[in-house]
């Protein structure tokens, strides 16, 4: 049985984590991909005749509360990505999806799941109440793929992490209806009593415990090798208090915390949010395999099979989430656009699934008619709204030209004279340069060049901020110093894909590098040579199809290739990158005096980008 239990982890976490990097592959939403891998391990290996996993057998009574405290830290981590600055704006809708827009959803999925489903009054309501929440665990991964506008992603983003902890004590208060045998319309003075309990309890717990975290780390009480240790300690103490004093309040302790962590200004929890983001991805691959593997076959083949759950899905997309969104952004600046393209995201995720999975369990063993059909409809549903929403917001939010352009700002960390030279090559090729040097001299430079120019240095959080909103998409750190180079590479690994950070190749333990290597290997001295001997940066455009490995082969002596523009996309003129460049497309190069020039392309004009790149950004 020990054996069982071994390998049913370690297949729960090989399956989870390989389903989510095949997603990040394929770019499909994460869940969808978890969700139809725990089917398969589960239910369909049972139907195919062979041992499927079996959760259920695997930790026995130690499953429920596994679930929780995963959607503890879940919801933590997606508190420690709340800022308040971005809710100033949309608050008001906010709060309104949050509130109206609950209470829309759950009667009218409440009265969709009655007379279309045929269930039970109070199972019903339950589902309804379930199925209130969306969740940051699949919003978040929309909308990098969206690229919605500001306003819109941070709706968005605000209502899934406010509306979790909401809709999970709207849940509980109808599943204690439920299970008491009370009338759910009995229960509405002990539902509003509990919610005040668990919202006061929640933030009391949840405050406290960030003010002693901030308390002790901005004294350094705490080394910083157990730092993230200890703040999960806090979560799981946080989650744990919560739910003794309030039942079921924890998720809202949790919750407050992250967001007051993020929010405070003593301490910086750049590591705390790295290490959960970390946690995050394994637990979500861990419970999400975990409680698709639970759905026993008869229950899966009974909805698959059943007309009715279709039909319920359909009335929840195309009715219940317009109805939501349009009563709680009556009177609020948003165009109708915007209102339709909130209409065209609300995906189900892993707090839905835990908190149905639980209550069935407990109503199962009650023996509450219809507790068996909850687990089945909920996860329908999260695979309906996930692979619907996933398919057709993208489409849609084009269609409603709610997008934002796509990002196409290099940050250019050093700003000698030849790194100016190459940011006059991007804007060129249609990228948007910003330059960072600590040299007042050089930032006036290239600010009397028109470029987007920082004094300061690349750790300040407000130029961050700053490369956010600028649209940042990738870096090359080109300074003289090569500790620099990479302490700054290292430290934009929290924004941007680590695939997109650069570095020059350092003169010593090259094996220490945290971006990936720029221009060939070229290092600063041997760059700075080629300059001084009078080499200049040019764009050219290629005139037939090649790879930058056989461009780097191809060109002469004395020319170093150093970038190319494809698709939209920066590629970095390196052997090992697998890209093939189109004719047509634009590759920057050094080209050292009197040289034979390459024998592909033709050299551009840099002062004619406009007419090269056409519409730059702004």
């Amino acid at each position: 049985m020990d054996e069982l239990v071994i390998v049913g982890i370690a297949l729960t976490l090989v399956i989870g984590i390989g389903a989510q990097w095949l997603a990040w592959k394929l770019r499909w939403p994460a869940i969808l991909l978890l969700l139809l891998f725990g089917l398969i391990a589960g239910p369909g290996l049972t139907m195919a005749g062979y041992q499927g996993l079996n959760p259920r057998s695997m930790f026995g009574d130690a499953l429920i509360p596994m679930v929780s405290l995963a959607v503890a830290v879940i919801l933590f981590e997606g508190g420690l990505t709340l800022k308040f600055k971005e809710i100033k704006k949309v608050a008001g809708v906010v709060v309104a999806l949050s509130t109206i827009g609950a209470l829309v959803t759950w009667g009218l999925a409440w009265l969709a799941a009655q007379y279309i489903l045929g269930l039970p009054v109070g199972i019903a309501a339950l589902i309804g109440a379930i199925l209130t929440v969306t969740g940051p665990t699949v919003i978040v991964p929309l909308l990098r793929s969206l690229r919605a506008k500001p306003k819109l992603g941070s709706i968005l983003k605000w209502e899934g992490i406010v509306i979790d902890p909401i809709g999970a004590m709207l849940a509980v208060v109808v599943f204690e209806a439920v299970i008491s045998g009370h009338a759910i319309q009995e229960a509405g003075g002990e539902a509003l009593m509990n919610i005040f309990k668990t919202v006061g309890i929640g933030s009391l717990i949840g405050l406290a415990a960030a003010a002693i975290q901030v308390f002790i780390i901005k004294r350094f009480w705490v080394p910083d090798f157990l730092q993230n240790a200890v703040v999960l300690m806090f979560v799981i103490g946080a989650h744990t208090l919560a739910n003794y004093w309030q039942h079921e309040s924890g998720l809202f302790a949790v919750t407050v915390m992250g967001v007051a962590l993020a929010n405070q200004k003593w301490v910086s929890v750049k590591s705390i949010t790295e290490f959960k983001e970390t946690l995050r991805v394994i637990f979500i691959s861990s419970v999400f395999i975990i409680l698709a593997a639970s759905i026993s076959v008869e229950d899966l083949q009974g909805v698959v099979t059943d007309g009715r759950a279709y039909l319920f899905l359909f009335v929840l997309i195309a009715f219940i989430r317009p109805a939501t969104v349009f009563a709680s952004t009556m009177g609020r600046s948003l165009q109708w656009k915007e209102k339709l393209f909130l209409a065209a995201v609300a995906p189900r995720g892993i707090v839905a699934a835990a908190v149905s999975s639980v209550f069935a369990l407990r109503l199962m063993e009650e023996g509450v008619e219809g507790a068996d059909r909850i687990g089945p409809i909920v996860f329908f549903v999260i695979l309906g709204t996930v692979a619907v929403y996933g398919t057709l917001s993208v489409p849609a939010a084009r269609k409603l030209q709610v997008t934002s352009p796509k990002a196409k700002g290099v940050l250019l960390v050093g700003a000698h004279s030849w790194s100016l030279q190459i940011a006059h090559a991007l804007r060129t090729m249609g990228f948007a340069p910003m330059v960072v040097d600590n040299n007042i001299v050089k930032i006036e430079q290239a600010q009397r060049e028109g470029f987007e120019a920082h004094q300061g240095s690349v750790f300040d959080d407000n130029l961050q901020e700053e490369m956010v909103l600028a649209g940042i998409g990738w870096m090359m750190a080109m300074t003289g110093n090569d500790g620099v180079n990479t302490l700054a590479a290292k430290e934009m690994t929290h924004l941007l894909d680590s695939a997109h950070i650069y570095q020059l190749q350092p003169a010593d333990v090259p094996e220490k590098m945290a971006g990936r290597v720029l221009f060939n290997g070229e290092q600063f001295g041997s760059l700075n040579s080629r300059f001084a001997r009078g080499g200049k940066v040019e764009v050219v455009r290629l005139d037939r199809a090649m790879t930058p490995k056989a461009v780097i082969e191809a060109w002469p002596e004395g020319v170093l290739p150093l970038f190319a523009e494809h698709n939209e996309e920066l590629v970095m003129m390196t052997p090992d990158q697998d890209v093939k460049l189109d004719a047509g497309d634009y590759v920057t190069a050094m080209i050292q005096p009197n040289c034979v020039r390459p024998l592909e392309g033709e050299t551009v004009d840099q002062e004619s980008s406009e007419e090269v790149s056409g519409d730059q950004p702004s």
